[in-house]
């Protein structure tokens, strides 16, 4: 795997010299060869996306589905805050099943997140997409076994607090070439460029093989 982008929307350009999670919803999950993908339901769509259980597990058995999400809470959807956990929790258990790691959409949501994280004891990792929170909410969450994945929008701060051995990094709904990222966090870190892109792609090794 030559992952670097682990959340993103969008296929990279061919002239790209790497790879990239792909999010998807099961209404256009339509998998290309050697590609790699997310499946899940954003709590934006838990009422819009059709989801039958049963063929979203079928979907997410897929053996180019790395993991499931972006999947979650988040109190600024127009969706009740009861439904979305009925449909995160619905989407954590097929996770736990099909052994993949869960990538979530969490917006002023952390003590719900917290508190159905401890209450399920998930074996699988979960990945905190689009993280844009400062040192101590980052210090939070990977006291509590996150992965935090970093986006084009960041407070600096926060790498403060994110071991390397945690960190990932996306692309979310830009289509940019992430390498830009990867030279912006690795100055943060007092890093090389390639020592971080060797230290993510292990993490990636790790939770997405």
């Amino acid at each position: 795997m030559n992952i670097l982008d682990i959340h993103t929307h969008f296929q990279p350009p061919k002239n790209y010299d790497y790879e990239v999670i792909q999010n998807c919803y099961p209404s256009n999950f339509d998998p290309k060869e050697g590609a790699f993908y997310s499946l899940g339901i954003h709590p934006w769509y838990v009422e819009s996306e059709t989801f039958d259980l049963d063929k979203f597990y079928s979907q997410s058995k897929h053996k180019q589905v790395l993991a499931i999400g972006e999947a979650g809470l988040d109190k600024y959807s127009k969706v009740s805050f009861d439904k979305q956990e009925e449909r995160f929790i619905s989407q954590i258990l097929i996770s736990e099943e099909l052994e993949k790691p869960l990538i979530i959409h969490g917006v002023k949501s952390e003590q719900e997140l917290l508190k159905i994280k401890k209450e399920i004891n998930p074996k699988q990792p979960w990945i905190l997409h689009g993280f844009r929170g400062g040192k101590q909410q980052a210090e939070h969450y990977v006291k509590h076994g996150f992965f935090i994945s970093i986006g084009l929008k960041y407070n600096n701060t926060s790498f403060e607090a994110i071991p390397l051995q945690r960190l990932f990094l996306e692309t979310d709904d830009v289509e940019t070439n992430i390498k830009d990222l990867y030279k912006e966090v690795a100055l943060y870190y007092s890093i090389d460029e390639l020592f971080l892109i060797n230290a993510i792609k292990n993490n990636i090794h790790l939770v997405f093989s």
